[in-house]
């Protein structure tokens, strides 16, 4: 798979799950326990679940951009 391809994929996975920590933690942690710990949710990645999130979005909107 191409950078070109994969680069969008990982920018709209970003801006979700920052969406998702910011809106529903609680689902996150839970997709977390079903996914086999894909993503780190430990205490204290939910204690600052604002800035987490906050980081994935402006982390998957900087990609997105990258890729126009």
């Amino acid at each position: 798979m191409s950078l070109i391809v994969l680069i969008p994929i990982v920018a709209f996975l970003a801006f979700l799950f920052g969406i998702l920590f910011l809106v529903a933690p609680s689902f996150v942690k839970k997709l977390n326990e079903w996914g086999n710990r894909i993503v780190a949710t430990d205490e204290e990645t939910l204690a600052y679940r604002y800035l987490t999130g906050a980081f994935l979005i402006l982390l998957g909107l900087l990609l997105m951009l990258s890729t126009l």
